[in-house]
């Protein structure tokens, strides 16, 4: 009885932990867009002509801080994705198992 308590509990966290991974992932891919958007607009707003990549305010190059944003969310999109396969792909081979 005992035994099969600790189990029920063991899954409880494990898929509790799973959708808490999963939640982490979708918020780090929201965050990174909205870095993308925030960095397009600064683009746009702090440079000599909209077109270059220069900040006249602060001298940095956003092309290259928007494209690491930018993969940062295809980073971050293709391991939610990969995280909801993996585990359809456990629980799938734990059904065959038992």
């Amino acid at each position: 009885m005992k035994n099969n308590r600790i189990s029920n509990v063991l899954k409880v966290f494990k898929f509790v932990l799973a959708i808490i991974i999963e939640l982490i992932f979708i918020a780090g891919f929201l965050i990174s867009c909205f870095a993308v958007v925030n960095t397009m607009v600064s683009i746009k707003y702090e440079t000599e002509t909209g077109v270059g990549c220069i900040s006249s305010i602060t001298g940095e190059n956003l092309c290259v801080i928007k494209n690491l944003w930018l993969g940062a969310a295809v980073l971050f999109l293709v391991l939610s994705i990969s995280w909801v396969i993996y585990a359809i792909y456990k629980s799938k081979r734990k059904n065959v198992q038992t």
